[in-house]
């Protein structure tokens, strides 16, 4: 439970910066999340001016396809808090990984244009899948790392 609450801490602190520049207009509450602003996210995303979410005159930290993802990742890791997630089928996670890349593509060689609904979507979908292979990988690790402690 402990590893499970932890990475649900982390991802909504991450997930908390990418709105940091909002959060920091309504209230000085927010300042510590000054560290993320800059180029901290810029590490993760391309940050393309036309592809990330505005809001009243703020805008996120990220692109659209990856605010999907980490508020699917949040949302996977909220659904593990109460119930631990198994690891998904091999075939979701490239089921997952086929509809984001096909976006891309798509977009890329002009079928149709970027849509900010259709990125985020995809990526909340990934998020989740991809949320749940690390979280199964994680708790793996620890309690093989606690058997090898034992012996």
């Amino acid at each position: 439970m402990l590893l499970r609450s932890t990475l649900f801490i982390l991802i909504f602190l991450w997930l908390a910066g990418v709105f940091s520049e909002l959060l920091l207009h309504v209230s000085n509450v927010f300042s510590f999340l000054r560290f993320f602003t800059g180029g901290f996210y810029s590490a993760v995303c391309h940050q393309n001016p036309s592809k990330v979410i505005e809001y009243g005159g703020f805008s996120t930290l990220v692109c659209a396809r990856c605010l999907g993802i980490y508020f699917g990742a949040l949302s996977a890791a909220l659904l593990n808090l109460f119930r631990k997630i198994n690891l998904p089928d091999v075939k979701l996670f490239y089921f997952a990984s086929l509809i984001m890349f096909t976006d891309v593509v798509f977009v890329k060689f002009s079928v149709y244009s970027y849509n900010k609904n259709i990125a985020f979507l995809s990526g909340i979908f990934w998020g989740m899948i991809l949320f749940a292979y690390i979280s199964v990988g994680l708790s793996t690790l620890i309690h093989d790392l606690r058997t090898v402690q034992e012996k």
